[in-house]
């Protein structure tokens, strides 16, 4: 049935309403923060050429495309914190549209509009379209492949018979929304290097809705078709191939890992509510959101929306497994560390779908059962509004104590690098020289610190050379004072060279 000019009326005003919302949480203090070192990495790849850019990410572990991004982002913004910041924040509201749209076209319409408002407060969210950095723009790219893989898989299911042996409408060799899927896979495989497992989901879910149609016809011509976004896929990355496989087999893998138990908890502290979950992960009430994600989780109202039950069902397994790919290959690859988690990101609008779902979905059980009691339909709507309410509740209650302590504790604020320059500035004499004990904060502390004293970015290579960096370390002695700002060290001199000269 064709929806009334009233119903969609609402809809639009709930989601300018879910909009708003998450404008004024990406917003807000958009440069309360300082900088940190890897945001001022991204601040001193934004002022530099596109060439320049694509010869300093060659010898990083991130790809050139955010920075691009953000090289021009800045022509018009400038390069001050929210000018920086302000390009995440713009992709964290992009990214709740897309999750409203991406729920909408999985289930239906209530599901959207739930997934956006869950994805409008989500701390984990909040946090990263707050940070100069590429995250949300990874999550966002991830959100438009799952997009347009559900347009692309509803299409040509669209032209197939519904039994074997019947008639066949002419698929196009590269619809439209093939070709938006390609780029959503050229975008975020030059944006990340954990990017290739959501093509290899995607190519999951497409292989096994292939299997259980091939019946229906032309089999072949459609796994040609996906072969063919696949190679255009590697024709545009090739260029970057080989740097990319240079730098993953020479990244340093974690030393040691946490027991087991602590790294799932870890995982779903941060799946929860972000960075900020790790602080909270005690309360017993922070473990509630979990939970009800385990209730999104049950197959709720799955064969009706996309495709009703043909490819409900598909979608349904492709939402948990983009929810869970990333923990399960983090764990089972041994990359359990605090500054990997944030890759978790990819797999937030998953984690928002099944959040709507687990408010969704009881409601409407709830009503039907009511129905099949013959309850009146004032008590139907009781019951359904008593759920979701409570759902939404918990989950705003939740994620709005960690956005407060986001907002307003300094122990878990970003490295702090504009205070220390100033502490510095104000304390300093001319005879006093400065320390960073890992060269990756040269770009955060030279955005904060003008001043004249000299500063020593140790050790100058990897791997550590000792003799050469005894040899600057005892030049320091001639000075009266050393400002020694500590980061990075188990990275840069994990034998403590430094700290133990110190």
């Amino acid at each position: 049935m064709k929806p009334s000019s009233r119903d969609v009326g609402l809809v639009l005003l709930l989601l300018f309403l879910v909009v708003l919302i998450a404008a004024a949480l990406r917003f807000y203090n958009l440069g309360g923060q300082s900088l940190w070192a890897d945001e001022g990495n991204s601040a001193a790849l934004a002022t530099r050429s596109p060439a320049q850019i694509a010869r300093d990410a060659a010898n990083d572990i991130h790809p050139p495309l955010y920075y691009w991004l953000l090289h021009l982002w800045t022509r018009f913004t400038g390069t001050s914190e929210i000018g920086l910041r302000s390009l995440s924040a713009l992709l964290g509201l992009l990214l709740v549209l897309a999750v409203t749209l991406l729920g909408s076209i999985m289930f239906d319409r209530t599901i959207g509009l739930a997934a956006g408002s869950i994805a409008a407060v989500a701390p984990f969210q909040v946090y990263y379209s707050q940070e100069a950095r590429m995250y949300i723009l990874l999550a966002l790219e991830a959100t438009a492949a799952v997009l347009f893989f559900c347009v692309y898989v509803r299409q040509e299911d669209a032209r197939l018979p519904d039994r074997p042996g019947g008639a066949t409408r002419r698929l196009r060799l590269l619809s439209p929304a093939g070709q938006l899927l390609v780029l959503s896979w050229v975008a975020g495989l030059y944006t990340h290097y954990a990017y290739p497992l959501m093509i290899a989901l995607l190519s999951g879910a497409y292989f096994l809705w292939l299997a259980t149609s091939w019946r229906r016809g032309m089999g072949w011509q459609r796994l040609a078709r996906w072969g063919l976004l696949l190679t255009l896929t590697a024709g545009l990355y090739a260029p970057w191939l080989a740097v990319a496989v240079r730098q993953l087999t020479a990244w340093p893998a974690p030393a040691s890992l946490p027991p087991l138990a602590d790294q799932i908890r870890g995982l779903l502290a941060v799946l929860n509510l972000g960075p900020v979950g790790m602080a909270l992960a005690d309360r017993w009430w922070a473990w509630t959101v979990p939970v009800l994600t385990l209730i999104g989780v049950l197959p709720w109202g799955w064969r009706r929306g996309f495709g009703a039950a043909r490819l409900g069902g598909l979608c349904w397994l492709l939402l948990l497994a983009w929810a869970i790919a990333l923990p399960v290959a983090i764990l089972l690859l041994g990359l359990y560390r605090g500054a990997y988690l944030k890759f978790l990101l990819i797999g937030s609008p998953a984690f928002s779908i099944l959040l709507a779902r687990a408010v969704v979905g009881p409601a409407e059980a709830l009503v039907a059962r009511a129905g099949a009691k013959q309850l009146s339909p004032w008590w139907q709507g009781v019951l359904a509004a008593s759920w979701v309410v409570a759902a939404l509740g918990v989950i705003g209650a939740v994620s709005g104590v960690a956005l407060a302590r986001y907002y307003t504790d300094s122990a878990l604020a970003r490295d702090d690098y504009r205070r220390i320059t100033q502490f510095i500035v104000a304390t300093a004499h001319p005879q006093d020289a400065i320390l960073l004990t890992a060269p990756g904060q040269s770009e955060v502390f030279n955005y904060y610190y003008a001043g004249p004293l000299p500063v020593y970015a140790l050790p100058r290579q990897r791997p550590l050379d000792p003799a050469a960096t005894l040899a600057e370390l005892e030049t320091l002695l001639t000075y009266d004072k050393i400002y020694a700002v500590f980061w990075g060290a188990e990275e840069a001199d994990p034998a403590g060279l430094i700290i133990n000269w110190i």
